[in-house]
Formats: structure tokens, C-alpha cells, sequence
């Protein structure tokens, strides 16, 4: 569909053509956007599906029955999300998207007890590798 505006384009003879070849060229870029948009959403909400078990799939915490709802529902974010490697600022996002903490102090000691569970390993400075735990 696109080369067809781009062979209207360049066939265009009057001033008419040249305004709806315009036209349908803002038109093509928006739906470019609107198609990147799209993506970005469906991941976000598979990643969303994924941590409230509304997937298919339940991911077991069994083995890190030590944790308090926040913490689990962070696991489950970050299981979904599929990384390894979370930077301090990452695990803050987490819980701000995740669960009801927003105090920076509330933040810090629940990062704090997080990486202390063993579900962390300190990999360099202020990044952690996610180690996860049995059923993950």
C-alpha cells in the first residue's frame, strides 16, 4: 500500500494530488507510531498477565515463602520481565509499578531484604544478578 502513495507521488500532475499525497504520507507516519505503540503495549501487558498469573502460568514462590506480598509480587515482575542483571534504580521501578511502596526509605530496606533472600547475588557495585529461586 505504501509504494502505491509513493507511485502517486511521483505521478502527481495537480495540487490536489500533492495535498492527499501528503496527507496520506502523515498518515502512514502515524500509523507507524501508533504500530510501535502498539508493541510496546502488548509486552507491557503480557509482562502485567505474567506477574498476576492472568497468563496461564503460576509462578511458584514455594521457596521464598519468606517474602511479604510486595516482595513476591516484585519476583513474579521480574520473572516475567526475563532479565538478569537489575540495577538498584531497576529493583526501585519494581516496586513502585508493582506494589503500594513509594518512600525512599521503605524503598531501601525493602531492597535491602530483597537481595538478602538468595535470590540475589551482588554481580558489581550496584547491580545484582537475579538468581531466582527452585520453580522458577
Amino acid at each position: 500500500m505504501w509504494d502505491l502513495i509513493d507511485a502517486l507521488e511521483a505521478d502527481a500532475q495537480n495540487p490536489q494530488v500533492d495535498r492527499l499525497v501528503s496527507v496520506l504520507k502523515l498518515l502512514q507516519a502515524e500509523i507507524g507510531r501508533l504500530e510501535a505503540r502498539n508493541r510496546k503495549l502488548e509486552d507491557r501487558l503480557s509482562r502485567l498477565e505474567a506477574v498476576n498469573g492472568l497468563d496461564g502460568t503460576e509462578i511458584d514462590l514455594s521457596d521464598a515463602n519468606e517474602l511479604d506480598h510486595r516482595d513476591e509480587k516484585v519476583v513474579k515482575a521480574i520473572v516475567a520481565d526475563g532479565g538478569t542483571m537489575f540495577s538498584v534504580r531497576d529493583l526501585q521501578r519494581f516496586y513502585r509499578e508493582h506494589t503500594d511502596v513509594r518512600a525512599k526509605e521503605t524503598l531501601k530496606d525493602r531492597i535491602q531484604y530483597l537481595t538478602s533472600t538468595g535470590l540475589f547475588e551482588r554481580d558489581s557495585g550496584s547491580k545484582w544478578r537475579f538468581v531466582g529461586a527452585d520453580g522458577f
